[in-house]
């Protein structure tokens, strides 16, 4: 697929955003071709993404924002070492260990990463408990030690020691019993919420303080960001 008239492309500096547009499904390969040597953050936001083919050609990469797109589990994300933010919020992502695979294996320094709204993450959002979603955060800290953020709120150093102990048991289970523990973090697709706006956030939490700052002012983390954090 190559960029058209159609596709509202942003560059400030070395960030890219592409935010609304109905027609894209896949990244341009002239995108990349044009632009991937030299982008170091990477929008698409608001979109009918499902596939991130020619991602591979943006060899620069330090923040990836996907979120409120059509993204789901046969993706396969290239190498990026020196990738530190990943915003998947709100896709059709049901398998979180697929996902953590491929993070751990791909982006070593990843500190920021938020997957809100997908069948995956079960918090409020989706229906489920705080219980459900605490156990999928120590999951995810467990396999991902390197996180500073997950979702809307920062980890905590007793997240952590939890973490590592979840990561101590299953070390000692065999591998089709830790699968079935894993899967029963994710939410079907048929319990989620209807995929719309919404301002509720939960008591507490806020994102914190970041270097950070992406285009376009329906990135759905900025929810997350209170004024007096800015």
């Amino acid at each position: 697929m190559e960029a058209n008239s159609d596709i509202d492309i942003k560059v400030i500096g070395t960030s890219l955003s592409i935010v609304g547009c109905d027609s894209l499904t896949t990244i341009p390969a002239d995108l990349g071709e044009k632009y991937g040597d030299s982008i170091t953050e990477l929008t698409i936001q608001f979109t009918q993404l499902t596939h991130v083919s020619n991602l591979s050609r943006f060899t620069k990469l330090t923040s990836l924002v996907l979120d409120n797109n059509e993204l789901g589990d046969d993706n396969e994300f290239p190498c990026a070492p020196q990738l530190q933010t990943l915003w998947l919020n709100h896709n059709n992502i049901t398998r979180v260990e697929n996902l953590l695979d491929i993070i751990a294996n791909n982006y070593p320094n990843l500190t920021y990463l938020s997957l809100l709204k997908n069948p995956c993450c079960p918090n409020f959002l989706v229906g489920k408990s705080s219980t459900d979603y605490q156990k999928y955060r120590r999951n995810v800290i467990g396999r991902l030690p390197s996180l500073k953020f997950l979702d809307a709120t920062a980890v905590s150093n007793e997240e952590r020691e939890e973490a590592a102990k979840l990561m101590q048991g299953i070390a000692r289970m065999p591998t089709e019993e830790y699968r079935k523990v894993a899967e029963g973090y994710a939410v079907s697709e048929e319990k989620g919420l209807d995929k719309i706006e919404t301002n509720i956030v939960e008591e507490n939490a806020a994102f914190g303080k970041t270097k950070y700052i992406y285009v376009g002012r329906h990135s759905e983390g900025n929810r997350f960001i209170r004024d007096t954090n800015l």
